[in-house]
């Protein structure tokens, strides 16, 4: 008799969910051909004028899920499970939020509105705080991704994978 153990790695999960797979490769495979034949400014025009007042509502507070303030939470909360993964937390907010400022303030790429101030109207929700400078990357994907990240490697066999996979594209956008 051989004790066979359960793969949990990443290729695990694909190899379990062949639909998701697939359409995730198909999804990966024309996002990177719209990349590669698409200019920037004109696939952020065109996203930008598909804008909805309930897009609007619900991306406002999607957002804040990508907010530091969410990564702190989220240690607090670890401190009652395990001490180590609230550290572990804290250190890969700090760590990734200061490879992607080094990144933003090296590069001091400009954000949308100021690229397209008097060329093109563009839409802007209301109440929304406008920045000119320091576009990429971006803050709240990156703590979003990091955070969804570190949650499906550190608990692996939890059912929280594909939700945190799920809403880790979410912040993407």
């Amino acid at each position: 008799m051989t004790n066979k153990s359960k793969s949990s790695g990443i290729f695990a999960f694909y190899a379990a969910y062949p639909a998701f797979t697939l359409s995730f490769l198909f999804l990966t495979v024309a996002s990177l051909i719209l990349l590669v034949s698409v200019p920037q400014n004109e696939q952020f025009l065109t996203v930008n004028r598909l804008h909805h007042p309930v897009a609007d509502a619900a991306f406002q507070y999607i957002t804040y899920g990508g907010d530091g303030l969410m990564m702190v939470l989220l240690a607090a909360v670890l401190l009652f499970v395990r001490f180590k993964y609230a550290v572990y937390t804290i250190a890969c907010f700090v760590s990734t939020g200061l490879i992607a400022q080094g990144i933003k303030r090296s590069l001091k790429l400009p954000r949308p509105a100021k690229v397209f101030d008097g060329l093109h109207d563009i839409h802007i929700p209301q109440d929304y705080a406008v920045h000119f400078n320091n576009s990429f990357p971006s803050g709240h994907t990156t703590t979003a991704f990091a955070m969804m990240e570190y949650c499906i490697t550190s608990f692996p066999t939890s059912g929280i994978r594909r939700f945190c996979f799920s809403w880790r594209c979410l912040w993407g956008i």
